[in-house]
């Protein structure tokens, strides 16, 4: 009996041991980071250090893009699409303002940042996650990761074409992903149609265009990137104009359009 004993404390020490890795890693995700952003105050979680060091230079990135979201009025008939959510820090602004939000984002590691931002900031209610990647048409093709750390850019779906006029960085990983388009998720799933309309995809913003001609004829403003070369601007705002809408500012990163 004494064996027995010592064998079951044994193995209740080898498993305390075994399950510290497990419970280090758990732990990274209760990293929360509060940002203070034009009187709200966010709560970012943040498992990496150069993901906080990020967060907290938050309030002073892209101020033209906050503003801009300050603009959307907060009397229940806005709704804001995040295309390119990443791990959710224009979506829950948005939804601190008590905009309705549908939040785009395909890649897995930001996914599981924004899913758990939206618990943080209480905003379920406000806040729907569409958790694939937007195109042109709605179909399978492939997704191109060229990071896995926690709020990385830079990926790809369904495209080989350039970045900012450099080639698209090399996949770290690739696997087949069901994508669809803005217009197929609002008839298709039942989403709220976009009156205001966000998009950073890092290189594919025109084919995300080209499959909500449909929806983007109700939009009332946009907030596109507009880090390209100039052709694939040109083709941006062309795209956008043909449909009502006019670029009416341009910051350093982004080009904003009004009916």
């Amino acid at each position: 009996m004494r064996v027995r004993g010592l064998v079951r404390a044994l193995r209740r020490r080898v498993g305390r041991v075994l399950e510290i890795p497990d419970r280090r890693r758990s732990r990274r995700f209760e990293h929360v980071v509060e940002v203070e952003v034009r009187g709200e105050t966010l709560r970012m979680v943040a498992p990496t250090r150069r993901l906080r060091r990020g967060m907290r230079r938050l309030a002073d990135q892209e101020p033209e893009t906050r503003r801009w979201i300050d603009e959307i009025p907060c009397d229940g008939s806005a709704v804001l699409w995040d295309v390119g959510a990443n791990v959710g820090v224009f979506s829950m602004y948005a939804a601190a303002r008590g905009l309705r939000v549908v939040a785009v984002e395909p890649a897995p590691q930001n996914l599981l940042l924004l899913a758990l931002n939206v618990a943080k900031n209480r905003c379920g209610d406000r806040v729907t996650l569409l958790p694939t990647a937007l195109g042109e048409i709605s179909g399978v093709a492939e997704m191109n990761l060229s990071s896995h750390e926690f709020g990385s850019a830079h990926h790809g779906f369904g495209t080989t074409e350039t970045f900012r006029g450099k080639p698209t960085p090399a996949a770290l990983s690739r696997f087949r992903l069901a994508g669809i388009s803005i217009d197929d998720a609002v008839s298709t799933l039942g989403l709220p149609a976009p009156t205001h309309i966000k998009i950073d995809v890092d290189g594919i913003e025109l084919m995300v265009l080209h499959g909500a001609l449909t929806s983007l004829r109700q939009v009332a403003g946009a907030c596109v990137e507009l880090k390209h070369e100039e052709q694939i601007v040109g083709q941006i705002v062309a795209q956008l104009e043909s449909v009502g809408l006019a670029l009416v500012a341009r910051s350093s990163r982004n080009g904003f359009f009004s009916r």
